[in-house]
């Protein structure tokens, strides 16, 4: 049996530097997301005001100061 639907969603393209590839696995893989994809798109969502959108990404994480889980990761 095959994943449930996200619902209707296009196709975005990212590229991230590298130097924050690291930080962006651990900020996900702490935050229980399943991919880089669904913790950018749950971000914009939150980002823009869209949170009812937001899939797998927690609305009480992003009060959170991630700065230094960032330079952790690093």
């Amino acid at each position: 049996m095959g994943r449930p639907s996200k619902g209707q969603r296009d196709y975005v393209t990212i590229r991230v530097p590298k130097e924050i590839t690291p930080a962006l696995d651990a900020a996900l893989s702490a935050r229980g997301v399943t991919s880089r994809s669904q913790y950018l798109a749950d971000l914009v969502c939150h980002h823009l005001g869209r949170a009812d959108l937001a899939i797998e990404l927690d609305p009480s994480v992003l009060s959170s100061d991630i700065s230094q889980e960032v330079i952790d990761a690093a």
